[in-house]
């Protein structure tokens, strides 16, 4: 009788020391799903962003933090979306400008008079500060040019500090990594930039 109380204690104790093994294994196969979940909406879906320099202002400030949502560049980008996009003139994969889309494939654009004109209508700016006007730069001349298929001409909201199209000439879509989502840091000024 005693011998088969120790059995049962101890196939009681196999079978409680079974359960644990099975809940830590079940516990890290949760835990290793969720990092790979992760992984994958950090590469392929969502990026967080912190801003950097006063290129974007008033629409975006320095350290102010976004979301940048990495999908709808391969179904649209259109004018006025305000896009993340790898820096050329660096050899830094890290250093990403954020820039606002401004022409699109096969337009006409013109920078006259501090004014810029697509296929020769005037753009209606209405997220830059008042005052402001677009001259283009003295590195690279554009002040006119027609862009090719895949090509996109993008501006900073600050024309006079931003490094942009009239820098850097015209950007190719695989340059850009993707659309602004919304804007999370400041905590009071929540919500998706005009």
């Amino acid at each position: 009788m005693t011998k088969k109380i120790s059995a049962l204690n101890e196939e009681k104790n196999y079978n409680e020391s079974s359960d644990k093994i099975l809940i830590l294994l079940e516990w890290l196969r949760t835990f290793l799903f969720v990092i790979l979940i992760g992984l994958f909406l950090t590469v392929f879906v969502i990026q967080r962003n912190i801003i950097q320099g006063p290129s974007m202002e008033p629409t975006l400030y320095n350290k102010d933090q976004i979301f940048v949502e990495k999908i709808s560049k391969y179904f649209s980008i259109e004018r006025g979306d305000i896009i993340t996009l790898s820096d050329s003139e660096t050899a830094n994969q890290e250093t990403l400008l954020i820039k606002r889309v401004i022409g699109l494939p096969g337009e006409n654009i013109k920078i006259e008079s501090g004014q810029v004109y697509i296929n020769d209508e005037l753009l209606r700016e209405t997220y830059l500060a008042d005052g402001v006007k677009t001259y283009t730069d003295e590195t690279l001349d554009i002040s006119e040019i027609t862009l090719a298929e895949n090509e996109y001409f993008v501006l900073g909201d600050n024309r006079p500090v931003s490094k942009d199209s009239r820098r850097i000439g015209p950007i190719n879509k695989n340059q850009i990594i993707g659309k602004l989502l919304i804007k999370f840091y400041p905590f009071n000024e929540i919500g998706v930039p005009k």
